[in-house]
């Protein structure tokens, strides 16, 4: 993000605990294996917009989202950022109470963000909304990207 806005790279990756890691990674094998969770995705290569992004477009069917922050940091950081242990994932909402509960057992941070369904990508950030995007402009900027680079 700091090279395609400034043409320079700065800064320090996030520290990473390996003792989270081992606990979120263990939780969300359990998860997937008890089929508590319908999608996951991790944020290391373009933070959450990005993972919400493909997740919206390259599902079996395009699926829009809403997503509500609360940040004191910036903006940039919010949708942007790749700091380590953090996965998105979907569950349905008859699995709700089990993946609660799954995540207390883990003892790992975590916390719902949005709802699945509409045509629309919108992420809130402190109240106020900083993405409103159509899937089908997604898809379209998703799908012809490559091209688009090298043209």
């Amino acid at each position: 993000f700091l090279w395609s806005r400034e043409r320079r790279l700065a800064g320090r990756l996030a520290p990473r605990d390996l003792g989270v890691e081992r606990r979120v990674q263990a939780a969300l094998q359990a998860a997937v294996g008890s089929a508590l969770v319908s999608a996951a995705h991790d944020l290391a290569e373009g933070g959450l917009a990005v993972a919400l992004a493909e997740c919206c477009t390259t599902g079996r069917e395009p699926t829009g989202c809403e997503v509500a922050l609360e940040t004191a940091g910036r903006t940039d950081e919010a949708l942007f950022g790749e700091g380590p242990s953090r996965v998105l994932v979907a569950v349905e909402p008859g699995r709700a109470r089990g993946f609660e509960a799954l995540m207390a057992e883990s003892a790992i941070p975590w916390r719902w963000i949005g709802t699945t369904g509409g045509d629309r990508l919108r992420i809130h950030l402190g109240g106020r909304t900083v993405v409103d995007v159509d899937l089908d402009q997604i898809g379209q900027a998703w799908r012809s990207g490559f091209e688009r680079h090298m043209a």
